[in-house]
C-alpha cells in the first residue's frame, strides 16, 4: 500500500475546489441577459471609479479589465460564489464571463462584492482570451478597496501581470478555507 504523505494530502486538498469549478462553470447557463449584464457593468465601473479613484489610472495602463458587478458567496464548511460580468478593451465590451468559485474548509458567511481583474501585460490578456475556462493562479495580485491607497501612485506600480480588485462588499465571511476560481465565456463577441 502506498503511504499518504502530508504533501499529498495537501496537493490533493487544494485541488478539489479547483476540480469542481472545472465540472461545473463550463455548463452553468447565463442568469442574465447580455443587457443586464451590461447595464450592471457600467453601473459597477462608476462605483469602483468614484470609491477607487486611482482604478482609473490602473484601467488605462492595463491591456484589458473583466468586471463583476454582483458576486454572491456563501459558505458553511463548505461554500461557493457566482458572479457574470464582461470584458473591457478599453472602453467597449468585447466578451461576457461567468465566475464560480467552490471552496471547503472552515469558513461561514455570506456577502455579495464587486470584482475586476485587470490584464497588466498582453500576454495576460490573451491567455485569459483564448482558454474556454480560465483560473486565477498565484501570479495575481488582489487588492481590497480597504487598502487601494497605493494604486495610481507613481512610487509604486503593480508588479504581477494580473491584479485582483475586490470593492463594493457587504456581509461577512469568518474562516479560511481552500478556493478554486474558475472564469468562464458566457457570450463571445
Amino acid at each position: 500500500m502506498k503511504s499518504f504523505t502530508r504533501r499529498t494530502f495537501l496537493v490533493t486538498g487544494a485541488s478539489l475546489p479547483l476540480a469542481a469549478c472545472a465540472s461545473y462553470s463550463g455548463i452553468i447557463k447565463p442568469l442574465k441577459t447580455v443587457n443586464q449584464i451590461e447595464t450592471e457593468v457600467r453601473l459597477a465601473k462608476k462605483i469602483m471609479n468614484s470609491e477607487i479613484p486611482g482604478s482609473i489610472d490602473l484601467e488605462k495602463e492595463s491591456n484589458g479589465m473583466l468586471l463583476i458587478p454582483s458576486i454572491s458567496e456563501a459558505n458553511f464548511w463548505l461554500g461557493g460564489a457566482y458572479g457574470e460580468g464582461a470584458l473591457f478593451l478599453g472602453d467597449a465590451i468585447v466578451g461576457y464571463y461567468n465566475m464560480a468559485q467552490a471552496s471547503i474548509g472552515l469558513k461561514i458567511g455570506a456577502q455579495q462584492y464587486s470584482h475586476a481583474l485587470f490584464f497588466m501585460s498582453p500576454n495576460s490578456l490573451r491567455e485569459f482570451r483564448s482558454s474556454d475556462g480560465w483560473s486565477l493562479g498565484a501570479d495575481a495580485e488582489y487588492v481590497m478597496a480597504e487598502n487601494s491607497g497605493w494604486i495610481g501612485e507613481t512610487a509604486v506600480k503593480p508588479a504581477a501581470e494580473i491584479v485582483a480588485l475586490i470593492f463594493n462588499r457587504s456581509g461577512a465571511t469568518v474562516g479560511g478555507s481552500m478556493e478554486g476560481t474558475k472564469y468562464s465565456p458566457l457570450y463571445k463577441n
